[in-house]
């Protein structure tokens, strides 16, 4: 008679790191840019994975029988911008299983393990990339972004003034003038990944001779840079080439004028820009014709709060005072389940768990998505009020002094 082994689900020992790379890399095809030189380098005789730095940056989950890994995934430590604060997030990533070991249920069951973990890690937020939005609104996730993605014809930046202060990066120079942008432009954009200096150097080693990569700063009359671009070129010899922006950030509105007027000079080689606008941006205004530019909205990630105390605790006190309770439902991370009292009174936000004994009855009731789409300023208790897992009973002024419309931006993916 067979015996089967034991499934074991649980956090991996680096030498299996190795497994979920050759994983990712047989079922998607790839693994990122350099995708032979990296697996060339991890099937090497000599490669030790406790010495390799890729492995040092997240932790692999998985699922294992025999010593074989049969499904994995990452979490990836960010710190991220959320209602003017800096609070911890983790990026889940590089989710896969083996064709042969599908259907068995093994990423639901790492991710059973998975959320907990993050939770009494002190993780705040998760953040992921879906395959399926439906799938992953099980463990709690909720579409948290929007993709503003803008065709422009590039003819309509000739319209702004070419600046004479514009300069080209080299990747010796100093981080320093990014980081200084980056910082003021992600000031109160939720879901902006607070960026260290290994992860600038990433970016900004780009070569404009390999890979076409462009990389510009520009410079206001002061010579104070106050704005950047990174962009890439799209080759299509038969429609015209196209810029690619891959990140455009500023401190002030003269400087993406400034980029914009730049972008206008480069009209004999690009026919067109693309763009993924920032969420406060109207480009239908910015142009004079605005036929000549077309927007199409898509859904991009999803976010779940994991520990809704501290998430709350983000929230910014309004003017005034008031005070509203908030049932939430958690049905993947139960400890979250419950009620919570948010008070404010003299630009002070007073947050704690309310007691069932209380008897108190709720100002809203909802889930942890609509929760985490409330938090993070996705969406505001007019549009909540619409979704079937939410009934707003009272208090609904102080609901809607609460929770805002916010800025959101997220460049990285994982």
């Amino acid at each position: 008679m067979e015996t089967t082994t034991k499934l074991e689900i649980g956090k991996l020992e680096l030498k299996d790191y190795i497994q979920h790379d050759k994983m990712c890399y047989k079922v998607f095809f790839s693994f990122g840019e350099n995708s032979e030189e990296y697996m060339e380098k991890i099937n090497s005789e000599d490669f030790k994975p406790e010495e390799f730095e890729d492995y040092k940056e997240y932790t692999c989950w998985g699922a294992k029988q025999e010593n074989k890994l049969l499904s994995s995934l990452q979490t990836l430590p960010y710190t991220i911008r959320m209602n003017g604060k800096d609070v911890s997030m983790a990026g889940i990533g590089g989710v896969i299983t083996l064709p042969e070991a599908r259907g068995n249920g093994y990423v639901s069951q790492i991710m059973n393990k998975v959320l907990p973990d993050l939770y009494d890690s002190g993780v705040m937020f998760s953040v992921l990339y879906p395959f399926s939005y439906e799938y992953y609104r099980k463990f709690g996730y909720e579409m948290c972004f929007i993709r503003n993605n803008v065709t422009i014809d590039i003819s309509l930046f000739s319209s702004y003034n070419y600046p004479k202060t514009i300069k080209e990066y080299k990747p010796e120079g100093s981080i320093t003038p990014f980081e200084t942008i980056y910082k003021t432009f992600c000031e109160n954009r939720n879901f902006a990944i607070v960026r260290d200096e290994n992860a600038w150097k990433k970016l900004l080693k780009r070569d404009p001779y390999k890979k076409f990569e462009f990389t510009y700063l520009y410079h206001n009359n002061k010579n104070e840079a106050t704005a950047y671009i990174l962009y890439k070129c799209d080759y299509d010899h038969s429609n015209g080439n196209s810029i690619e922006i891959e990140e455009l950030c500023w401190k002030e509105p003269a400087g993406l004028l400034g980029i914009f007027g730049f972008l206008g000079k480069l009209s004999s080689e690009y026919a067109r820009v693309k763009w993924n606008v920032p969420s406060n941006l109207d480009v239908f205004t910015m142009f004079p014709d605005a036929y000549d530019v077309t927007w199409n909205r898509k859904s991009h990630g999803m976010c779940r709060i994991v520990n809704v105390l501290e998430a709350l605790k983000t929230l910014s006190a309004p003017e005034g005072t008031g005070k509203v309770i908030i049932d939430v439902n958690d049905s993947s991370l139960n400890i979250n389940t419950g009620k919570y009292c948010v008070e404010w009174f003299d630009n002070k936000l007073i947050v704690d768990v309310e007691k069932e004994e209380s008897g108190t009855e709720p100002s809203i009731s909802t889930s942890i998505h609509t929760l985490t789409q409330l938090v993070t300023g996705y969406l505001t208790p007019e549009e909540a009020a619409y979704k079937k897992d939410t009934v707003i009973f009272d208090s609904y002024a102080e609901l809607i002094k609460l929770f805002p419309r916010r800025n959101l931006y997220i460049k990285e993916s994982f």
